[in-house]
């Protein structure tokens, strides 16, 4: 067939596991598999995506690095993009600055991690301002100040992110997972997902439970307590980014692509792997095992102050 004048797929930029799998995206239909593969690289044309790395995040970068970014893996290996609903309005971006961000990251996350090219992504919606009343603490600075619009931020940033993963970047979801979940986030939800394809909105799951015991318990099937914020019941004090890529919350929001793959030879370097290392290579040493999954972690530290005060 002819290929479209985009650089993505006339210099030979699309590597053969990525047109693999838009191939099985189209359950082996080869003619709808190069209509979907083509529609990809003219978006990527018209989206600029090709140049997205080089000019960085955008002027909402700094804020938004903050509402999503990414975080160490999950237990099957995926890095996880994590992402802050209740965060978005503060950060002051408008739709479209969203949008370049979003794209920003998921183009990050298959130059940096492999994302795409031998390796899927697990998505975790962390409604921490929900999981905060759980806690029996106050909202995080920043976060929605009413459940109601939580929600409403929640599902816009979840269907945005889905459907631009879903439509660009096929069969790289693993999971995606919604923590906490409440009526109101079911109800919108049981909505939302009929936009989505069959395939994506199945690999979507809505945490729920009575208790934040119940909820964590969910997320220690998914992931390792150490890798874990301590609001989400994990062992650690803040998200982990993942395992030899310095590119966790906040972090790098005006790198050049250049500065990255610089950062990312050096690592190799420093761990004496060769230029061309696959990219499990790059991910480090694995982090500490897990405590026993019947004891809980201690809770978070603002709990913990009330119980002493009480």
């Amino acid at each position: 067939p002819q290929v479209p004048p985009t650089p993505w797929l006339a210099c030979n930029a699309a590597e053969d596991v990525e047109l693999l799998r838009f191939l099985r995206a189209r359950r082996g239909d080869l003619g709808a598999a190069w209509d979907m593969a083509k529609r990809h690289a003219e978006w990527r044309v018209r989206e600029g995506v090709d140049s997205v790395l080089q000019k960085g995040g955008g002027p909402a970068a700094s804020a938004l690095g903050e509402v999503i970014f990414w975080a160490a893996e999950d237990r099957g290996g995926c890095p996880t993009l994590v992402l802050r609903p209740g965060r978005y309005n503060s950060a002051g971006a408008a739709a479209a600055e969203l949008e370049r961000f979003v794209v920003w990251q998921l183009e990050r996350g298959r130059v940096l991690l492999g994302v795409g090219r031998g390796r899927q992504l697990c998505v975790l919606i962390d409604r921490e301002e929900a999981m905060a009343a759980y806690w029996g603490n106050s909202p995080p600075p920043g976060s929605a100040a009413s459940a109601a619009a939580a929600v409403a931020q929640a599902l816009p940033t979840l269907r945005r992110v889905v459907n631009t993963v879903q439509d660009n970047y096929p069969e790289v979801l693993s999971s995606a997972l919604v923590v906490p979940v409440n009526w109101m986030v079911s109800t919108a939800w049981s909505a939302a997902a009929a936009l989505l394809d069959p395939s994506t909105s199945k690999k979507v799951r809505l945490l729920r439970g009575s208790t934040a015991q119940e909820v964590v318990q969910q997320l220690y099937s998914v992931f390792d307590p150490a890798v874990l914020p301590q609001h989400l019941g994990g062992y650690s004090p803040v998200y982990q980014a993942p395992r030899g890529v310095n590119i966790g919350p906040g972090v790098g929001g005006g790198r050049s692509l250049e500065q990255m793959q610089f950062e990312r030879q050096q690592t190799l370097q420093q761990r004496a792997l060769p230029p061309g290392a696959g990219w499990s290579a790059v991910q480090g040493q694995a982090p500490p095992p897990p405590p026993p999954s019947q004891q809980m972690p201690p809770p978070p530290p603002q709990q913990q102050q009330q119980q002493q005060q009480q």
